[in-house]
């Protein structure tokens, strides 16, 4: 990754990288210390676990420049691929959603982005 501002397609790849082992993955939050508390955002010290859009948080340093291009190519497949308007942190957080799944929209953003 570049050491100032990652691009869209490193802070996808670098999600999926960070979220390639279900134990690092959560859900309902933006990130999880060890003892399964709840931080406040994605790059907080501590930080173990993460949702989808705090793992996107963790690996783009919340940079505005592209944390939100990273988000909203995630959300456009979700809503593309959905009967009705969602957003992605609903997506991510409904009770059957699966690692699997989650792994499955990183792969399809970064093959786009890629493109």
């Amino acid at each position: 990754m570049s050491a100032k501002h990652p691009t869209s397609l490193e802070v996808l790849k670098g999600a999926r990288d960070l979220l390639a082992d279900p134990e690092r993955w959560c859900k309902g939050a933006f990130a999880l210390d060890a003892h399964g508390n709840l931080l406040a955002d994605g790059f907080e010290p501590g930080a173990c676990k993460w949702c989808l859009a705090g793992a996107i948080e963790k690996i783009s340093g919340r940079s505005s420049m592209e944390y939100e291009p990273a988000l909203g190519r995630l959300n456009r497949i979700v809503q593309g691929s959905a009967n009705t308007p969602i957003t992605l942190v609903s997506w991510h957080d409904e009770e059957e959603r699966t690692h699997a799944e989650v792994l499955a929209l990183l792969d399809a953003a970064i093959r786009l982005e890629a493109a």
